[in-house]
C-alpha cells in the first residue's frame, strides 16, 4: 500500500459543516452580514471602479459562489487605492459599525471589501449572476462533497474548490509516522511533489491557490503524505536542517532560509512554488526578467525586474501583519522611486498574463 494510500485511511476531524457559499439569488452570503446595510453599500459603492468590477467578474469565472472570500486579499493587491478608501472609510468609523469588532478597522475593512464587492455584484448581475455551489469530487480522495462546506482557509490556501474538507485537513495536519523510514519516504514524496526543498512551515505557509491543477494535485498528495514537524524531529533529526539531511534531500553545505526552495526552468532560485509559476511564465512569454533587483538607494529587494524598469512582487502571506507591512514599505518606496511596482497574490496565478497588465 502506498503513503497516500495510507494516509487516505486515516480518520481526521474536519470542521463542523457550515454553508460558506456567497449565492446570487441569497442577500444573505455565507458568512454574517453583521448588519451590513444600505448607508453601509452606498459608501462603498462610491469608491467602486471599472477596475473592481473587472478584477470581481475574474474571480466569479474562478471561484464561483466563493468567489467574495478571495476578493479582499486580491483587490488589496490589485487596486491597492481602493482598498486603502475602503480602510479609510472604516477608520473614521462610517462604514461596518454594525461588525461585533467596529473599532479593528482592519477586520472591519476586510469584511466590507467582502460584503460591499458581494452585494454591488449581485445588484449587478442578477440573482443568476454566477452558479450555485454543487457537488465536487476530490481529486486526492475521489469522493465527493458539496463546495459549499470547504472552510474559508482551504479556499485561501488551496485554492478553487477541488479537494474535500478531510483532505484538506491532512494536508495541513501531515502525517504521525512512527519510524523513520516513513519519516523519510514521505519528506522524499513532499519533496519530488513541489519540485524542491520544504521548508519547516511549509503545511502552514505553503499556498497553491492559483497554481495548474496538475500542480495543486502534486503539491496536496504531497503535503498528506509528509511527515508533520513533530513526527520527523523525533525520528530524523533534532533540527529541520538535519531532518532534510537525513533524508538526503540537502547537503552538509545547506542552510535553510524562510520559503521553500525550487529552481526555475532557467535555472533562477525561488523560494515558493509560486515564485517558479511566475519565473516559468516570464521564461515560456520570452519576457526579460532580473530576479532579485535592488530598490534605487535602497537595500530591500523586489522578486523581479521586467523591461523598461518595472518591478514586481509576488505577495503571498498578506495575512501575516508583519509581512503585510513590508509589502506596504516596498509599495511607498517603489513611489518614491518613481518605480512601476506590480503585486501579485495566489488568486492572479490563475490569469498571469491578464494580472500583469492589470496594473
Amino acid at each position: 500500500m502506498t503513503l497516500l494510500a495510507e494516509a487516505l485511511e486515516q480518520s481526521v476531524q474536519t470542521p463542523t459543516e457550515h454553508d460558506w457559499s456567497f449565492r446570487a439569488d441569497d442577500r444573505e452570503g455565507g458568512f454574517n452580514r453583521y448588519h451590513w446595510g444600505l448607508a453601509d453599500q452606498r459608501r462603498f459603492d462610491s469608491c467602486w471602479s471599472a477596475r473592481a468590477e473587472q478584477l470581481a467578474r475574474s474571480l466569479v469565472v474562478t471561484y464561483t459562489s466563493m468567489w467574495p472570500w478571495a476578493f479582499p486579499r486580491a483587490v488589496t493587491a490589485r487596486l491597492p487605492d481602493f482598498a486603502g478608501d475602503i480602510m479609510e472609510l472604516c477608520r473614521q468609523r462610517l462604514i461596518g459599525q454594525g461588525h461585533h469588532y467596529a473599532d479593528r478597522p482592519d477586520i472591519v475593512c476586510e469584511h466590507a471589501l467582502q460584503y460591499g464587492a458581494f452585494d454591488h455584484m449581485r445588484a449587478l448581475l442578477g440573482p443568476g449572476g454566477w452558479p450555485g455551489p454543487g457537488e465536487i469530487i476530490c481529486a486526492i480522495c475521489r469522493g465527493g462533497f458539496l463546495e459549499s462546506i470547504v472552510s474559508p482557509w482551504m479556499i485561501r490556501q488551496y485554492g478553487p474548490a477541488r479537494y474535500c474538507p478531510a483532505c484538506c485537513v491532512r494536508a495541513r495536519d501531515g502525517r504521525r509516522y512512527r519510524d523513520k523510514g516513513r519519516v523519510v519516504a514521505g519528506l522524499r514524496e513532499l519533496a519530488a511533489a513541489i519540485e524542491g526543498v520544504p521548508e519547516q512551515a511549509i503545511a502552514a505557509t505553503i499556498c497553491i491557490a492559483g497554481l495548474p491543477s496538475d500542480r495543486r494535485d502534486r503539491a496536496m498528495a504531497g503535503l498528506i503524505v509528509a511527515p508533520n514537524v513533530d513526527s520527523a524531529k523525533a525520528w530524523a533529526g533534532t533540527t529541520w536542517l538535519q531532518v532534510l539531511q537525513t533524508a538526503g534531500l540537502v547537503g552538509d553545505a545547506w542552510r535553510p532560509g524562510r520559503g521553500t526552495y525550487c529552481v526555475a526552468a532557467d535555472g533562477h532560485a525561488c523560494r515558493s512554488l509560486a515564485e517558479r509559476t511566475i519565473d516559468d511564465f516570464l521564461s515560456a512569454h520570452h519576457v526579460a526578467h532580473d530576479p532579485e533587483p535592488r530598490y534605487p538607494g535602497s537595500n530591500m529587494r523586489a522578486d523581479w525586474s521586467l523591461p523598461g524598469g518595472r518591478y514586481v512582487e509576488f505577495a503571498g502571506m498578506l495575512s501575516d501583519a508583519e509581512y503585510s507591512a513590508k509589502i506596504q514599505a516596498k509599495r511607498e518606496l517603489a513611489a518614491r522611486c518613481g518605480v512601476e511596482l506590480v503585486v501579485l497574490v495566489p488568486e492572479d496565478l490563475t490569469d498571469l498574463e491578464d494580472a500583469l497588465a492589470f496594473n
